[in-house]
């Protein structure tokens, strides 16, 4: 009895060893499509995922969100309704200085207050109910900007304000903002400002002078580059100027001469800030 106990047991090992033996095949050709099957799930989580984190936000960024704030810049939108999705650009300041009897130049400096939205604006200076041609410019998230219109007809009793006209609000993604930092990384030397009575000039012609130098130290190179300038005395502006560099190489330093032929006075400080959309990719100049 105990040896057909054993043989039977003997018998049934046999089997089922044999039964995996002749089953290894099938096992390894399973394991081998589970493992593919396996990761061609998991590489299609990582590209849904990367889809979802670049892809879908610039989407929705350009689209979705350009269509709530170009319907909310349009007259008969609530103030309120708009300040719950964004802040307005805000207006710093503004004012006009002389240049001549009856010739101005008018500045405003306008901010935009939010972290992740960019205006688009369309704007102009109105002096005594006339007002300038209309100008375009941006405001990245975080920036104050000042405006300038140049040679405008006026009198001395005269005051000037800056109207923000078709703001286009763009949603920046994490991307563009790094790429802001990285490109418009410029480096702005102390302005030297000298008057007209130091340079000689006739007092029929006091041409005033400031001169700075200016630095690219990133591998980008920069066509129609601009520099806006704001002189002041004691916290007061007493001066601005637009200067336009053709082009910029990529790691170089440049000399630069702004000239007034108005006037100045005395100038204990200056602001000086670069103007140029790094995310526009026409404004880079091809490597040689």
């Amino acid at each position: 009895m105990p040896d057909a106990i054993e043989r039977d047991i003997s018998t049934q090992s046999l089997k089922r060893d044999y039964w995996f033996i002749a089953h290894i095949p099938q096992a390894r050709i399973i394991l081998r499509r589970s493992f593919m099957v396996f990761c061609a799930a998991l590489w299609m989580v990582i590209i849904i995922s990367l889809f979802r984190s670049y892809v879908l936000e610039y989407a929705v960024g350009r689209w979705r969100y350009n269509d709530i704030f170009s319907a909310l810049a349009q007259p008969g939108i609530k103030p309120a309704t708009a300040s719950q999705l964004a802040k307005g650009v805000q207006i710093v300041e503004q004012g006009m200085l002389a240049r001549a009897a009856d010739r101005f130049d008018l500045y405003a400096a306008v901010a935009n207050p939010n972290a992740t939205w960019r205006a688009d604006i369309q704007y102009a200076f109105v002096v005594d109910g006339k007002e300038t041609p209309a100008q375009y410019t941006f405001i990245y998230p975080g920036q104050q900007k000042y405006l300038f219109a140049f040679d405008i007809n006026g009198t001395e009793g005269s005051s000037s304000q800056i109207r923000i006209q078709n703001i286009q609000w763009t949603f920046l993604t994490k991307r563009d903002r790094d790429m802001i930092k990285e490109r418009d990384a410029f480096t702005i030397a102390p302005l030297t400002f000298t008057p007209g009575s130091q340079i000689g000039i006739s007092k029929k012609l006091p041409v005033s002078r400031a001169q700075f130098e200016i630095t690219n130290p990133t591998g980008y190179g920069y066509y129609d580059l601009s520099l806006r300038i704001v002189l002041r005395n004691a916290g007061q502006i007493v001066g601005v100027n637009l200067i336009r560099l053709d082009s910029m190489a990529p790691n170089t330093k440049q000399s630069v001469e702004a000239q007034w032929y108005s006037a100045i006075g005395n100038v204990t400080d200056s602001i000086v800030t670069t103007d140029i959309d790094v995310l526009n990719p026409s404004v880079f100049s091809r490597m040689p």
